[in-house]
């Protein structure tokens, strides 16, 4: 009986570990694992309502894709730049072009002049693919 209870336990530790692995590692998509992404402003510091131009260039082609683009938290800790775009099936796009305005860095927006982080994600369905980031600086 000792050695069954040992078995289970080792068991039930394998599932754990497992478990924990996968929580800390989101799962990568399937087909583009090599895939690299590049992320790139038209400048690095913007003045409030200014517009932002962001570059999103992938190393080969995606299809049946979204990408998810976020950044620029305000105080109250919502996403000031918040889009998604899906890449259809079928696409050859390997480059993506956002416009952005920037934020007010007054009292009411709840973002302050400093330094921003804008952060995309290529996801297939909910598998991770690739991601980017960008530090911008805002400015009154």
């Amino acid at each position: 009986m000792r050695l069954d209870s040992s078995l289970i336990l080792i068991g039930f530790a394998a599932v754990l570990l497992a478990s924990a692995a996968a929580a800390l590692h989101p799962q990568q998509a399937k087909g583009l694992p090599h895939l690299q992404m590049a992320l790139r402003t038209d400048k690095d510091a913007y003045s409030s309502g200014e517009t932002m131009l962001l570059f999103l260039e992938l190393s080969e082609s995606a299809e049946n894709a979204t990408v998810s683009v976020r950044g620029i938290r305000d105080a109250r800790g919502a996403y000031r730049v918040n889009q998604d775009y899906q890449i259809p099936a079928g696409s050859s796009q390997n480059r993506i072009n956002f416009s952005f305005a920037v934020p007010s860095c007054y009292g009411c927006a709840g973002v302050s002049p400093g330094n921003y982080e804008i952060y995309a994600e290529l996801l297939s369905g909910s598998a991770h693919i690739a991601n980017a980031t960008k530090i911008i600086r805002l400015e009154k």
